[in-house]
C-alpha cells in the first residue's frame, strides 16, 4: 500500500475508534470482546469494507499479555468504583450485593467523593459536625426555669434578656447561654435609644422577636438571609430582606433603607470567607460609637467553614492582625486589616463571640503627675 494511503487509512480508523469504541465498563467481561481488544487490540484492515474495519489481534508475546492484563485488571476495579448500583443489579443482583458489602469505609467514601457534587458533600459535613460536635454541649432540659436557673448560676446574669429569651413564644430562637449576658454587657446602653440594629441570619425569626422586646418599639431593626422562607417574617417584629452576606450592592441597598447602621451582629453562614468579607463591607459604614459583633465563631476551627487550628484563614488571625492595628504606634508598621484596624479602638474575645468597637482613634498620651 502507498505510504499516503496508509497514513490515511491509520487517521480514519483513529476517528472510527473514537467515536464507536465501547467504553471500558460497559463491555461484559463474559463476553469474547474484552478490554484487550477495544482499547489495544483491534488494528485496521484495508483488504475489508470500508465498516468492517476491525480483526482479531495477532497472538501477543508474554510481556504484551501481562501489560494487557494489569490494563484490564485496572479498567475492571475502576468498573466497581464508579459504576452504578442499576448497571450492576441489571447483571446479577447477588454479585452487587457482594460486592457493595465487599466495600470498606474507604471505598465508600472515594464513591461519595465521585458522585457527589462537592458543595452537597460540605453541607452534609457540616450537618454532620453540629450534630456530633455540639450535641454534648445541649442543655438536657428544656424548660424556661431551668434554663433560666442555669444562666443565673454559671455566669451571675439576671437581667431582662435572660427571661425574653427564655420565655420567648414567637419563633425559635437558639442561643448558647453564655451569649446572654455577653449581649447585655454590650448592647444595654442602645435600649430605649433610636437604634438602627441589622442581624445577619434570620432562621425561624424567633432572634427578631427577642431583639425586638430587647431595644423596644423605637429601635429600627433589620434582618437579612439567603433563605426565602424568611419573606414570612418581614413586618412582624423587623423588616427582612432577602439576599447574600458578601454581596455588596445589597449591603448597601439595605444600609441606605436603614438609613445608616450602629450594630451589627453577625449569625449568618459562620463561613470564615463571608466572615471576612461581610466585615470588610460593613464596618467602614458603622457610625462612631458603633459595635461589630460575631457570633458561633467556634466555626473558626473547623475546615468545613473554612477555618482549622492554627490556620491562616481562621478568623481569630485576623482578629490577632487588628490587635497589632491596635498597637502600631509602637511598631510604626502598615496596617495589617486596612480600612479596619485603623478604626478599631478595642477587640474584645469571649467564647465563639468577637466584638469589635468602631471610632476616631487618637495617638497616645502620658504624664507625670504628683509631687516627689
Amino acid at each position: 500500500m502507498p505510504q499516503r494511503a496508509r497514513s490515511i487509512d491509520r487517521r480514519s480508523f483513529a476517528r472510527r475508534a473514537r467515536l464507536t469504541a465501547v467504553p471500558a465498563r460497559q463491555v461484559d467481561r463474559q463476553q469474547s470482546v474484552t478490554c484487550d481488544t477495544i482499547i489495544h487490540g483491534a488494528t485496521p484492515c484495508p483488504s475489508r469494507g470500508a465498516d468492517d474495519w476491525l480483526r482479531p489481534a495477532p497472538p501477543m508475546a508474554h510481556s504484551q499479555r501481562v501489560k494487557s492484563a494489569v490494563v484490564k485488571r485496572q479498567h475492571n476495579e475502576q468498573y466497581a468504583c464508579v459504576a452504578s448500583p442499576t448497571q450492576q443489579l441489571s447483571k446479577d443482583e447477588g454479585d452487587h450485593m457482594r460486592l457493595m458489602s465487599s466495600y470498606t469505609r474507604s471505598d465508600l467514601k472515594q464513591l461519595a467523593q465521585r458522585v457527589v457534587p462537592h458543595h452537597l458533600q460540605t453541607l452534609a459535613r457540616r450537618a454532620l459536625r453540629k450534630e456530633s460536635d455540639l450535641d454534648p454541649y445541649r442543655f438536657p432540659r428544656m424548660g424556661t426555669e431551668q434554663i433560666i436557673e442555669d444562666i443565673r448560676a454559671k455566669y451571675g446574669f439576671d437581667g431582662d434578656l435572660l427571661r425574653i429569651f427564655a420565655n420567648n413564644k414567637s419563633g425559635i430562637v437558639h442561643k448558647w447561654h453564655h451569649y446572654i449576658p455577653i449581649y447585655d454587657h454590650y448592647l444595654s446602653p442602645y435600649r430605649g435609644q433610636k437604634l438602627r440594629f441589622l442581624e445577619i441570619g434570620v432562621s425561624k425569626g424567633g432572634s427578631l422577636q427577642m431583639w425586638r422586646e430587647y431595644f423596644g418599639p423605637q429601635a429600627t431593626i433589620y434582618g437579612i438571609d439567603i433563605d426565602q422562607a424568611c419573606r414570612s417574617y418581614d413586618g412582624i417584629a423587623a423588616q427582612v430582606r432577602i439576599g447574600s452576606q458578601v454581596d455588596g450592592d445589597f449591603l448597601r441597598s439595605v444600609i441606605d433603607e436603614m438609613g445608616g447602621i450602629d450594630v451589627v451582629l453577625d449569625d449568618g453562614s459562620h463561613h470564615m470567607e463571608h466572615v471576612r468579607k461581610t466585615l470588610r463591607q460593613l464596618f467602614p459604614k458603622l457610625s462612631d460609637g458603633g459595635l461589630y459583633m460575631i457570633e458561633d465563631l467556634h466555626t473558626a476551627y473547623w475546615r468545613d467553614f473554612g477555618g482549622g487550628y492554627r490556620s491562616r484563614k481562621n478568623f481569630f488571625q485576623l482578629v490577632l492582625d487588628l490587635s497589632h492595628d491596635i498597637h502600631r504606634w509602637y511598631h510604626r508598621q502598615h496596617p495589617l486589616v486596612p480600612g479596619i484596624g485603623d478604626h478599631c479602638r478595642a477587640v474584645h474575645v469571649h467564647d465563639s463571640i468577637v466584638v469589635l468597637e468602631k471610632g476616631k482613634v487618637f495617638a497616645p498620651v502620658h504624664s507625670r503627675v504628683g509631687s516627689a
